[in-house]
């Protein structure tokens, strides 16, 4: 988890994440530790699954990072962040 990615203005980035034994939660995506509209929060509804989301880059410094949230409003997975158009995570 983590990672850097280079996503260019005007390409959609694809996103899948892969959730187990979370069911009742669901993913929360985080763009620069702020929901967003674009990638609004989707309801895990099996034990074993994958959600899919786009994410339209306007190739400008980003963060993005899905966490899990229970149904009581609890985090319970962290996930790390992937940093989008950095050449490091600090920006260098």
């Amino acid at each position: 988890m983590g990672d850097l990615l280079a996503a260019p203005a005007g390409t959609t980035l694809q996103l899948t994440v892969h959730a187990k034994a979370c069911e009742g939660s669901k993913i929360e995506f985080l763009l620069d530790g702020k929901p967003t509209d674009v990638l609004p929060d989707q309801i895990i509804n099996a034990n074993d699954q994958s959600l899919h989301a786009a994410w339209p880059s306007d190739g400008q410094h980003h963060w993005l990072e899905t966490d899990v949230i229970d149904s009581d409003g609890h985090l319970q997975l962290l996930g790390n962040p992937i940093y989008l158009n950095w050449s490091s995570p600090t920006g260098n």
